[in-house]
């Protein structure tokens, strides 16, 4: 489906021997592409091929100081 025309999905979506699976999936990628948005193709590839991996950078300059008073600690 991912290769298919506007006019394929359609086809899809109004064809009476596709499954519930094909249909909802066809509408869904017609009308998004329709809109100009990628959201539901980009659903589509994160469910199939997974989300690419992500990175991240994290730097930790943290510091604990101890005071100690007449027995107690404080943090």
């Amino acid at each position: 489906m991912m290769q298919m025309t506007l006019d394929e999905l359609k086809e899809v979506w109004d064809n009476p021997n596709a499954t519930i699976l094909e249909k909802t999936i066809a509408n869904a990628m017609r009308r998004s592409l329709e809109r100009g948005s990628l959201y539901s193709v980009e659903t589509l590839l994160t469910r199939v091929y997974g989300k690419p991996k992500e990175t991240q950078q994290v730097q930790s300059d943290t510091k604990i100081e101890v005071v100690f008073v007449k027995g107690k600690t404080i943090l």
